[in-house]
């Protein structure tokens, strides 16, 4: 029994691990608009759209360093747009930024006028390895090396569900962003999900007593 369990821990082990490796992904705020006060984009429903993963993905803006830049605050700056005690500032007019915050980051533009116009980000990340598998799988990757996918539909958003498919793109791909399905699964869909995993391991789940059909 000692044996069966070591072997049943290895096993469990193994299968979580797998899946959590390359699963991260670099967001382009904005989209082709970018971080731009010109561009008219509607950054609170863009911030809405996707599932974002603490520790995992970034944020890259792209903007013209000559008038703007991006600089992370507190939510109360974040909301009258106060420039004055950032927590960090980027200027390069090209910034990838992580994702370090389970919960709420807020980013705005240090131009006054851009900011109270709209040129602010407010985004929701979670730290959890239980939506890392969720959003393991990823939709079909075309040769620009994106995808489209469903959107996160749970959380609460000022408008509404997130029902609009949006662009995926892997981290080394210089476009888009990614995003999740809409139900999470279970533990015996992600071992059955990966196939060769699961070939090579069935005949031991089998032995132990946990046997799937996928």
């Amino acid at each position: 029994m000692g044996f069966n369990s070591k072997l049943l821990f290895s096993l469990v082990i193994l299968v979580v691990a797998v899946p959590l490796m390359g699963n991260a992904f670099v967001w382009n705020v904005g989209d082709d608009a970018g971080w731009s006060g010109q561009s008219q984009f509607d950054y609170a429903h863009w911030a809405a759209r996707p599932l974002f993963l603490v520790g995992d993905d970034s944020l890259r803006f792209v903007y013209h360093p000559n008038t703007n830049n991006v600089m992370e605050f507190a939510y109360s700056d974040f909301v009258s747009c106060n420039p004055t005690s950032p927590l960090a500032t980027y200027n390069s007019g090209d910034d990838t930024v992580p994702i370090t915050i389970d919960g709420h980051q807020y980013f705005i533009s240090g131009n006054h006028v851009d900011c109270n116009n709209g040129l602010k980000l407010d985004i929701l990340a979670y730290d959890s390895p239980y939506l890392r598998f969720w959003r393991l799988g990823g939709p079909p990757i075309g040769p620009d090396g994106c995808g489209k996918i469903p959107n996160f539909d749970n959380a609460p958003t000022e408008g509404g569900k997130r029902t609009e498919d949006i662009l995926w793109c892997d981290s080394d791909s210089s476009t888009g962003g990614a995003a999740a399905a809409s139900t999470p699964p279970s533990s015996a869909s992600i071992f059955c999900s990966n196939s060769l995993l699961g070939v090579a391991l069935a005949p031991v789940a089998h032995a132990l007593g946990f046997a799937h059909q996928c």
